[in-house]
């Protein structure tokens, strides 16, 4: 018979395994080594080293560290009783595989298990059993980052080359405490993540906008860095929190795309549109400046000058047309027209107050479409 008093463990989500510090309380019959009370003093009980008598070998199969059933056989006994009842109680420590479905860390739940058996005897000449269908836990210690949840003992046999053997699987499971990760993890990227809104708010004019969405993504990429180093390295499961801070990265990436658009508009309104604006006004000046000459140097020549006066005012109505009606095809083949035309337009749909304006909406849009996301994502693991 056989039964596990747990005393501590201590999974380790990186490897995949877990460490069980336990008590191993195992009771057998050994029919050599009973004896009559009254042939020996009335002696009923007594205790021998493991060395000096036989012991069953138990030995956890899924064990990955190095378990050594001799370390405390010269300070921890056996008990025996005159009926050859045998009594080993000896604290014991296993790690053995653990594999972990982190798909919704920090809120995850985990079962291990711990098969233990003989190596070398079979089921006919060593048959063991579980004396409870669960573990001892009254000397169990908290752990900080999990939470005890269930025990199990069922026994299990199988069939081999070498024979019939049978073997005791231990199972646990626990949940982890998911409040640590909230307040370093989650929360502190959520915070990041509607900073980042803020590069919509930041005035073009200061240039530190593109700097402070730099600083922001890289600090959310410093986070997803410190979320891997507490999950498995695997690809059969991925975290939703990892989706969750890619995600994240990925929006703070869009945010400073579109400040640096937002950026080179403004440089537009600033630089390209005054030359612009300057080159249309001495285009204009030009073409009134050019009928004023051809009139003084005519003032003899009637036909010259009812010339004059049937250019300049049609020179003064081209130049109206593009701003308030419809170029023909003949105006449109005017330089000057054109720049002014462009002008208009340009200046109209480039103003910095309707930069501003759409800086303003799209930031808002973001930081409720962030918090959002992160409700739903926070809502969606729970």
């Amino acid at each position: 018979m056989g039964k596990m008093g747990w005393f501590e463990f201590l999974p380790t989500a990186k490897k995949e395994t877990i460490t069980n510090l336990m008590w191993q309380r195992v009771f057998w019959t050994d029919h050599f080594l009973k004896w009559d009370p009254s042939d020996f003093g009335g002696i009923e009980a007594t205790r021998f080293l493991q060395k000096d008598i036989w012991i069953p070998d138990l030995l956890p199969y899924n064990d990955v560290g190095v378990y050594d059933m001799t370390k405390n056989s010269l300070t921890v006994p056996l008990s025996v009783t005159y009926e050859g009842k045998v009594s080993w109680l000896v604290p014991v420590t296993m790690e053995t595989i653990c594999m972990m479905d982190v798909t919704n860390f920090p809120f995850d739940s985990q079962h291990c298990l711990i098969e233990l058996g003989s190596w070398q005897y079979n089921a006919n000449e060593v048959d063991i059993a579980c004396e409870s269908d669960a573990f001892d836990t009254s000397p169990y210690i908290h752990h900080t980052q999990w939470q005890l949840k269930d025990t199990s003992c069922i026994r299990h046999e199988a069939t081999y080359s070498t024979g019939r053997y049978s073997s005791l699987v231990f199972s646990m499971t626990y949940e982890r405490l998911f409040s640590f990760y909230i307040r370093n993890l989650i929360l502190p990227n959520a915070v990041l993540l509607f900073l980042s809104g803020l590069t919509f708010f930041i005035p073009c004019e200061l240039g530190d906008r593109v700097g402070y969405g730099v600083t922001v993504t890289l600090a959310l990429c410093v986070n997803l860095i410190i979320v891997i180093d507490f999950i498995p390295e695997t690809s059969k499961t991925i975290p939703n929190v990892c989706n969750y801070f890619l995600v994240s990265i990925f929006l703070s990436g869009v945010s400073l795309i579109m400040a640096t658009v937002s950026i080179n508009l403004n440089w537009i309104y600033s630089n390209i549109l005054p030359k612009i604006k300057r080159k249309a006004t001495d285009q204009k000046n030009a073409a009134l400046d050019e009928p004023m000459e051809n009139k003084s140097g005519s003032l003899g020549n009637d036909e010259a000058g009812q010339g004059v006066f049937d250019i300049l005012p049609n020179s003064r109505t081209q130049l109206r047309k593009p701003a308030f009606g419809k170029v023909n095809d003949e105006d449109s083949s005017s330089p000057r027209d054109c720049c002014a035309m462009v002008n208009i337009k340009m200046k109209s749909f480039f103003s910095r107050s309707t930069i501003r304006k759409i800086d303003g909406v799209l930031g808002a849009m973001y930081m409720i479409g962030s918090t959002l996301y992160t409700v739903l994502f926070l809502l969606s693991l729970k």
